[in-house]
């Protein structure tokens, strides 16, 4: 009877102790996506596994976070705020990916103003694209900018390629494909250098952010630790194999990354803060503090 007892007692011992937590792991479908593919393929960490979910409506992305269903996501930058604001259990890796929104255009411009009076695609109305792009065009001397607005960025590049408008501002990847599609059509401005040169700064606006929950970090840091290494290690091998599986898969060139402008390494905490802030600014919304940081 004791042999029983002691096997049993044994057995349940090491049923508990041989299980892993499941953590979920969401991003929005594009570039943050695809800078998870090998991570999503080969990471393994020794008490914890990862189920990987790519949400393609920002929307139910953003609906998921404020119900605290993920324990790890990549966000849009500017729903940092939200998080912050309704005190959820999150804290602020770094950033991702730096602005990846694109004018491109059949015709050259000799100068900006030329945009005033020609329709200009673009999705999101009210939304941190459309915002950033009025903020830079007004920059550039277009204060009545002539902006037709689509439900989505497939959309607008949609109405570009069938030269339904003759200008548009969309994101990679979107912009590697309709380059691929058409190469009458052109890129005319990167969005997120014009933020550089306007802003005098050395950084990019913050598009995309990596969250982690606060109690993973406080309970489990050595696996933190392990995560972001192997993320940065994903990062790496995408940048440095244009011959990858995963350039094939989305149709991408060595240009198209580069164009996605991800970050091999997260700013320093101090970096952070100032460019979230300056972006926060822009797009009308008070400033955060560095305890939100890791």
């Amino acid at each position: 009877m004791f042999k029983k007892i002691f096997f049993l007692s044994f057995f349940v011992f090491q049923l508990i102790f041989s299980q892993k937590n499941n953590l979920l792991f969401m991003t929005p479908k594009g570039i943050p996506s695809i800078v998870v593919k090998k991570l999503s393929e080969t990471s393994t960490f020794s008490n914890n596994t990862i189920s990987y979910t790519i949400e393609e409506n920002p929307t139910n992305l953003i609906t998921s976070i404020m119900k605290k269903k993920a324990d790890i996501a990549i966000v849009p930058s500017n729903v940092i705020k939200n998080i912050i604001d309704k005190n959820l259990p999150y804290t602020i890796i770094g950033t991702v990916g730096e602005g990846s929104f694109y004018l491109l255009g059949y015709d050259n411009i000799t100068e900006y103003s030329d945009l005033k009076n020609t329709p200009l695609g673009i999705n999101g109305k009210g939304m941190t694209p459309d915002i950033l792009a009025q903020h830079i065009l007004k920059n550039k001397g277009v204060t009545t900018a002539n902006l037709q607005y689509y439900p989505s960025a497939t959309d607008t590049a949609f109405m570009l390629l069938n030269k339904k408008i003759h200008y548009a501002i969309i994101p990679e990847p979107l912009v590697s494909l309709v380059l691929a599609k058409n190469s009458d059509i052109k890129i005319l401005m990167d969005l997120n250098k014009e933020w550089k040169n306007m802003e005098k700064t050395n950084f990019g606006y913050p598009q995309s952010t990596l969250i982690i929950k606060t109690e993973l970090l406080k309970t489990q840091p050595n696996f933190v630790k392990k995560f972001l290494k192997q993320y940065q290690n994903s990062l790496i091998f995408l940048l440095k194999n244009p011959n990858s599986s995963i350039y094939n898969e989305y149709n991408l060139s060595k240009n198209s990354i580069q164009r996605f402008n991800v970050l091999p390494n997260f700013p320093s905490k101090e970096n952070n803060l100032k460019e979230y802030n300056l972006f926060f600014k822009t797009i009308g919304r008070e400033e955060i503090n560095e305890k939100h940081f890791k």
